[in-house]
């Protein structure tokens, strides 16, 4: 009889680890697929805002323009388009770049005022981008 005991742990010690390897390979496997859904829909989303604001987003501005000091920038943006502007960057390229956020946005078919110090003469400016 203890010839037969001798063979049973080693049986008993494959199952537990294929059993073992089984479940830990399902929770990986779960976790994996999880995260794939998860990054798949924001991407989705991201993809649906970025293809609303193309094709229905339409900005306007007048040239930007020194106001008082020289260093005091002044452009006015129109949001011509049916979709809110939930926040919006301008970037100044001059003598240094300067980058202005304001999440107050813009309402649709409304327009925005910004009047802001940049701290180097708008004369220099080389580049002026709306980041949205």
């Amino acid at each position: 009889m203890s010839m037969y005991k001798k063979g049973i742990s080693p049986l008993i010690a494959t199952i537990l680890l294929i059993g073992m390897t089984i479940g830990v390979s399902l929770m990986v496997f779960t976790f994996i697929r999880s995260v794939a859904e998860d990054t798949m829909a924001d991407t989705d989303l991201q993809t649906n805002l970025l293809l609303a604001c193309s094709q229905n987003l339409r900005l306007e501005y007048d040239d930007p323009m020194p106001c008082g000091s020289s260093t005091i920038f002044k452009v006015s943006i129109w949001n011509r388009s049916p979709m809110d502007i939930s926040s919006i960057k301008l970037q100044v390229i001059g003598e240094d770049t300067f980058l202005f956020e304001d999440d107050s946005g813009i309402t649709s078919y409304h327009e925005g005022n910004y009047e802001f110090d940049i701290g180097f003469s708008v004369d220099t400016i080389k580049k002026f981008n709306i980041i949205h």
